[in-house]
Parts: C-alpha cells; sequence; structure tokens
C-alpha cells in the first residue's frame, strides 16, 4: 500500500499543478484542489461560479 501512495505523490510531481477556479491557489492534484475548493470556498461562491461559466457558453 505504501508503495503505490509513493508512486501516485511521484506522478503528481511529475504534471503540472492545478489551478483553483475561483482563486489564485495551485496544488499538485485534482484531490489537493477538491479538498482546497471544500475548505476554502462557500457553496454559494462554487455555486456562483458554475452557473456564470454555464451562462458564458
Amino acid at each position: 500500500m505504501c508503495a503505490s501512495s509513493s508512486q501516485s505523490g511521484s506522478e503528481s510531481r511529475s504534471k503540472q499543478p492545478i489551478d483553483c477556479p475561483l482563486c489564485s491557489h495551485r496544488a499538485d492534484s485534482q484531490t489537493d484542489v477538491y479538498t482546497h475548493l471544500l475548505v476554502s470556498h462557500r457553496k454559494s461562491a462554487i455555486a456562483r461560479e458554475l452557473l456564470d461559466s454555464n451562462r458564458a457558453r
């Protein structure tokens, strides 16, 4: 189990950082950005951004 954890850690380091769509936060994985969104942003801000991005399409 430890081997897969370190492997996924090295895989995430080789990829480009992922930006939070709401602020300037950068993370190494989508999971880290997801966690950041849950902890650092209100649901209303996330919903507003999602609705605004759908209107732009």
